[in-house]
């Protein structure tokens, strides 16, 4: 299922929703995203068109278990994303289009 949603902030019944597998974030204007952080099925998250509007993006401990695949890409206030160590455990791809600083994040991907 698909829906558009204009959202500033992501609304708290969103951590309950076991069943999301795949969220796109497109000009939200998005200040954190750790209401995504605990989803247990979530495998793709893609960040774009200003979804986040921070200069900084951190991932932490223990978040997104299950996610294989971050998108981040056009959001033009972003420069630096870090990942705490236990930080997506599953991930298999990251795609950034921005030329950020990865900072954390192994580089067997």
């Amino acid at each position: 299922m698909s829906r558009l949603m204009w959202v500033q902030e992501i609304p708290s019944w969103v951590g309950n929703s076991i069943n999301l597998v795949k969220i796109n974030l497109v000009f939200c204007g998005l200040k954190e995203v750790d209401a995504l952080a605990q989803l247990p099925n979530l495998v793709r998250l893609r960040l774009w068109l200003n979804a986040y509007v921070a200069n900084k993006l951190a991932f932490h401990g223990h978040s997104f278990p299950k996610l294989r695949i971050l998108v981040i890409s056009s959001l033009e206030e972003l420069r630096e994303v870090t990942f705490e160590q236990n930080t997506l455990p599953q991930i298999e791809t990251t795609l950034e289009r921005d030329r950020l600083s990865l900072t954390g994040l192994k580089r067997h991907l």
